[in-house]
């Protein structure tokens, strides 16, 4: 119903569970109800792995829609916090290179893959992979995201907040886009990487 309310203001993804029974159908349904893509779907939260037969056939299943999908990516080596579930990643660039023409959005940044995996072969096989920036400001300064944005440029990254999570939890009582925007216009990128990150990049990707 917001969808069909405010198709000017707002583009929707669907939650879907690959494991349930009638997981295609709900993904068309979505479809068809105005949804434009998939997520955030977390595999090992959810209790299955990307090479799954579940998962599989659901990227064969939206391959010609142009429907990207948004997956949770955890950072390998950051520190223990609630709720964090490891994420391996050479499960997502195996994933990236088996379906070069879907779209995948990892979420808060990708764990990092674009630091941990650089090379020009890496970039050829990730070219179809984009990252978000949800709630970075819990695991890193400001400053790593320059560095992936040096790294894979500034095409490749999403402004993201993870509301109504609260990511700057010493300071807010309540949640706020106000400071994940600041924390993103202070890490050193460019206005033209910032117009990117915050408008440009997501009108192309969601043909806008």
């Amino acid at each position: 119903e917001l969808i069909k309310q405010h198709a000017d203001r707002l583009i929707a993804f669907a939650s879907i569970q690959p494991l349930h029974e009638n997981a295609l159908e709900e993904v068309t349904w979505a479809k068809n109800h105005g949804f434009s893509g998939i997520g955030e779907i977390h595999p090992q939260a959810q209790g299955f792995s990307l090479g799954d037969s579940s998962w599989q056939e659901i990227l064969e299943h939206i391959r010609d829609w142009s429907f990207p999908i948004n997956l949770h990516v955890t950072e390998p080596v950051s520190g223990t916090y609630p709720g964090k579930i490891d994420t391996p990643l050479g499960d997502y660039i195996e994933m990236a290179a088996h379906w070069p023409d879907q779209a995948f959005i990892l979420a808060h940044l990708g764990g990092l893959i674009p630091l941990h995996v650089h090379s020009p072969e890496m970039e050829k096989t990730l070219a179809n992979v984009y990252y978000d920036c949800a709630a970075i400001p819990l695991l890193y300064n400001p400053s790593v995201l320059k560095q992936v944005v040096e790294t894979v440029g500034p095409e490749k990254i999403l402004f993201a907040t993870d509301y109504p999570l609260r990511v700057f939890p010493r300071d807010q009582k309540e949640p706020n886009f106000t400071q994940s925007v600041d924390f993103v216009q202070g890490s050193g990128l460019t206005e033209e990487q910032l117009r990117l990150v915050f408008s440009s990049n997501a009108k192309r990707l969601f043909n806008v």
